[in-house]
Order: C-alpha cells, then structure tokens, then sequence
C-alpha cells in the first residue's frame, strides 16, 4: 500500500527487497515484451533466464535472512 501511495520510505521499512528489484524487473520485463513484439520470441535468453535466477536467489535469501535472530534491519516495520 506504501508504494501505491509513492511513500517510498515507508515502502522500503516494510520490504526493501522489492525496491531493489522493482527497477531490474521492469527493465527485464520491457525487454522480454520488446522481444516478443519485435520477434515473436517467447522465451528468454540464457542471459535474461540468468537475470531471472539471481532475483529468485535474491528473494530467497532475503527471506530467510530477515527471519534470523540478528537481523532484525530487515524484518519488516
């Protein structure tokens, strides 16, 4: 509700692992919906398949480590 009201530091207190993500997937997305406009591609490149993986890893990783004892920086709030 944050980001749709644009208080991005509030968004951000709440989930910074979609701040850092909102750019490199919309750029991701705009090149994937080019490919296929200028193409006909419908399937990722090895590259953008890569890119796809890392943000993946990245969530992954962000949500166990703002559940550890410790890193309470991340926990939402």
């Amino acid at each position: 509700m944050a980001l749709l009201r644009l208080d991005l530091p509030a968004a951000w207190r709440w989930n910074p692992a979609l701040m850092v993500l909102a750019a490199p997937l919309g750029i991701l997305l705009a090149r994937l919906a080019g490919a296929y406009v200028r193409q006909g591609r419908t399937r990722p490149t090895r590259a953008e398949q890569a890119v796809i993986w890392a943000m993946a890893a990245f969530l992954l990783v962000f949500g166990v480590l703002r559940n550890l004892p410790g890193m309470e920086a991340l926990a939402p709030g």
